[in-house]
């Protein structure tokens, strides 16, 4: 889609416009809607055994790395 100038110029002259939006949340969407919050709860998650599973090498519950530093 191409514009012509005058239009181009009505852009850039309304992008100037500055709107106090102090106090203002930030939106989501267009139309309202509340998100659900939950908890910030800090757990070890119970999925010890489950995570180390995968790892190549694991020793009494950790992973197991190769020593880098002498």
């Amino acid at each position: 889609m191409s514009i012509d100038t005058k239009t181009a110029a009505r852009v850039a002259k309304l992008a100037r416009i500055e709107v106090n939006v102090d106090g203002i949340e930030p939106m989501t969407s267009v139309t309202p809607q509340r998100l659900f919050r939950r908890d910030d709860v800090v757990n070890d998650g119970n999925q010890q055994k489950a995570v180390l599973h995968n790892a190549p090498d694991a020793r009494e519950g950790f992973f197991a790395v190769p020593m880098v530093v002498e």
